[in-house]
This record gives structure tokens, sequence and C-alpha cells, in this order.
């Protein structure tokens, strides 16, 4: 296939995976997060108003994943492990703070767990012009706890050597998947989605490169369904926590 009919291949494929997403699901960001809590029936809208408000702030300032070792967002750096620890801290927290107690000082805490606290109190305060009861604070932390076990399925679903072959080839660095198909070789015969982008064009048609694969819910979409399950799941069981590390291994990559 010469250069000319490659382009045209590349721009058809693009054209038909933007014309099959929603104009409300286009990326897997802020809107995405806050929408798969609104949909829940299980709590109240004015309480989802908080979750889904902080699940959208997960993706701002500091505490977004730009930030180095943000434990938000399951980035590949962790291990899974590691960000079922996370994500049951956070999930204390915000419980302790919906049954009434107050918030704790950072000084309370050292590592990981210190800057968690410190970034949720910082998070809190940004609620400006609300009159915040602890029960409120608990629900801005939960919409951090859902963002994190929202992003597991999002980053860290693994993506295959045959997976990757399936991608047009035009959409890779230099037009060849040969670095992507090493890395999965050298890695068990995958890598987890967060790196995916890697090994791929910047901009694809203009495009961001993850608003087409990692943080489309059109790709794989998978992903975005079990997140959506999960989600409600633990709204439907609010006071009740349901462990992350759930996953069969051979679907989410443990690190990288």
């Amino acid at each position: 296939m010469n250069t000319k009919s490659k382009k045209i291949v590349a721009f058809l494929v693009v054209i038909a995976t933007v014309l099959s997403v929603s104009v409300n699901a286009f990326a897997w960001g802020k809107s995405t997060h806050a929408s798969m809590i609104n949909s829940s029936s299980d709590i109240s809208d004015f309480h989802k108003g908080f979750i889904a408000e902080a699940a959208k702030k997960t993706d701002e300032g500091k505490m977004s994943a730009d930030y180095t070792g943000a434990p938000y967002h399951a980035k590949s750096e962790y291990t899974l492990g590691e960000v079922d620890s996370h994500a049951r801290f956070i999930y204390s927290l915000a419980k302790n703070c919906i049954q009434g107690n107050d918030m704790p000082k950072p000084s309370s805490y050292t590592g990981v767990e210190k800057r968690i606290v410190s970034e949720l109190t910082t998070l809190i305060s940004t609620f400006s012009g609300k009159k915040l009861e602890n029960h409120d604070k608990g629900y801005v932390i939960l919409g951090v706890y859902l963002h994190l076990l929202q992003d597991v399925y999002a980053h860290r679903t693994v993506i295959t050597i045959e997976q990757i072959k399936g991608l047009p080839i035009t959409h890779f660095k230099n037009d060849s998947n040969s670095s992507a198909l090493k890395a999965a070789k050298d890695h068990g015969g995958k890598i987890p989605m967060i790196r995916l982008k890697d090994f791929l064009d910047a901009k694809i048609n203009g495009k961001d490169n993850r608003s087409l694969y990692e943080d489309s819910p059109d790709f794989m979409t998978d992903r975005y369904d079990k997140a959506l399950a999960a989600t409600n799941n633990q709204l439907n069981d609010l006071l009740i926590y349901h462990p992350i590390l759930v996953f069969d291994n051979s679907l989410y990559y443990d690190a990288y």
C-alpha cells in the first residue's frame, strides 16, 4: 500500500471512529467520570452533586495525573496492590466523614497518606459558598475514590499483542507498531492501556491520540461498562467497601 492509500485508509478509520462516539461520551475525562455517578439512582441528587463535582475536580490542579505520583488515577507506576491501598484509605476517609466524624489532620499521617489527606482538605475548601457538614465532606471524598475506581478500568485494562496488531498502522509513530509489539512481548504479551500512547503519534488527524484510544469509552467498550457497574455497585452499598482487587490478572496490568 502506498503512502497516499495509507493516509486515505487512516482518514476513513478516524471518521468511522468519530461517528461511532456519542457527543456526551467522546472522551473519558471529567464529564465521563461525573456522568457515571449521575446515572446512579441509589443516592440523592443533592449528594450526587458533591460526588460528581469532586470526581471532575480530581483531574485538576495538584490532584491531576500530570503531577508526579498522584495517587488518584491508577497510574502504571503503582502496583494494583498499591492502587488498592490508596483506594481503601480514601474510602475510609469518606466513610468516616459520611458517618459524621471530623476530617483528620494531615499531620496525623506520613508518606502518601499525608499527601492524600492534605490534598483532599484543599479540595474540600474549593467548594466555596457552600456550608459543608462533615457528611457532605465525606461525599466529596467519595467522588475522588470513585474517580480512582473508574480510572483502574480506563488505564490499567491490558491491550494485547493481537489487539495492537489490529490498530491502524498509520496511527503509530513512523507508521510502525514494532516498538509497541516488542513492549508487549517483553511484558507477558500485553501492556496497560495507559502505555499505548507512548507508541502512537501524539496527534492523529489533529486529535490527541488518547481521545481515540485510552480516553475513549468507545474503544474496548468493556472498560466503560465495567467502570459504570462498579460505580453503581459502590453507590448502592455506600458504607461497605467493595475492593478494587477483584480483577482477573490477565485483564488488568499490575505494574509497568
